[in-house]
């Protein structure tokens, strides 16, 4: 819509004064005649409701010109609504389009900048402060800033050492580099050796971490394929689906790399697409905290503590 609108809604106050007279809304993205949901009913007869679902509908329009990823955008769009259709009462409704708002805002705001946005937090001091670092290394290393973030304090606290497995192929026993540190990433009170296998899927990084008791520590270069890929404790989320909580961002994410740290005393998982591929335009990364079990082959029967969800948006680039 542009230039003038007409107005068939609740007569605007600050407009005409003190006429009292009431007359029927008229609802900004869809036709309030054809109403035939509680929600949608709601909305047609508050006239806050029907201006808050008029600019939400604006600036979605706005940011689907603009994306690189419309098929991401729209599916977003369609959790909101559903999100929205759950809603019982009035006031679960102005905070659903408040929070719908403020996450197109912030796209539409950034649509042509490299960055991380956040969408939800449990920890503002955390959250906020992760997305301060990743967003200082895309403005300092450009769209690859993501492999860079090992280099932040938080990243070098976790006590990577060289570790080693075996394998056999075709009769003969193979060895493959990788990593292993000893800290507490369950934050339950006792170490736990965790190793973390660096691979390539599709020419894509794809991280997988293996969890042991820290007597396994002991053997790090004595490690064997089996008791890598049979650990009861494992995380692997390459080409599997990672459900996310919130409606407002969809439900699912694929994530690629893997970056355990350490912020106040506290073991957490940096979880992240691989950004750097050429093909990945937009996605989710999530800070977690590890609390054990399986996520592995879509056997996500492990406990995970979801802190922080970002959204990294990716301006037009050449490679």
């Amino acid at each position: 819509m542009s230039g003038h609108i007409e107005r068939r809604g609740w007569i605007d106050i600050a407009l005409f004064g003190c006429l009292a007279m009431v007359l029927p809304v008229q609802g900004a993205s869809f036709d309030c005649a054809k109403a035939s949901t509680k929600v949608e009913k709601m909305i047609c007869a508050d006239a806050g409701l029907s201006l808050q679902d008029e600019e939400v509908a604006k600036v979605y329009g706005e940011v689907l010109k603009k994306s690189l990823d419309e098929a991401l955008l729209k599916k977003q769009q369609r959790g909101s609504i559903k999100a929205r259709n759950q809603c019982k009462d009035i006031s679960c409704l102005r905070d659903h389009y408040r929070g719908r708002l403020a996450v197109l805002n912030e796209a539409n705001v950034f649509k042509n900048e490299e960055n991380y946005t956040l969408l939800m937090n449990k920890d503002d001091e955390l959250c906020n402060h992760m997305m301060e670092l990743f967003n200082q290394d895309l403005e300092k290393y450009g769209w690859r800033g993501d492999e860079h973030q090992e280099e932040h304090e938080e990243f070098k606290r976790i006590p990577w050492e060289p570790a080693r497995f075996s394998f056999d192929y075709y009769g003969h026993t193979q060895y493959r580099d990788v990593e292993g540190a000893l800290f507490d990433f369950n934050n339950d009170g006792v170490q736990d050796f965790v190793v973390r296998h660096i691979g390539s899927l599709s020419n894509v990084r794809a991280d997988s971490l293996h969890i042991f008791d820290a007597e396994t520590a002991k053997r790090a270069n004595g490690l064997t394929s089996a008791e890598l890929w049979n650990a009861r404790n494992q995380i692997s989320l390459a080409g599997d689906f990672y459900t996310l909580s919130s409606p407002l961002i969809g439900k699912v994410a694929i994530l690629w790399v893997l970056e355990p740290f350490i912020y106040r005393d506290t073991s957490y998982l940096f979880m992240r697409p691989a950004f750097e591929t050429k093909h990945t335009t937009t996605g989710y990364a999530v800070i977690t905290k590890y609390g054990g079990g399986k996520f592995v082959n879509r056997e996500m029967t492990g406990k995970m503590e979801d802190v922080c969800y970002y959204q990294r948006n990716r301006a037009k680039r050449a490679h």
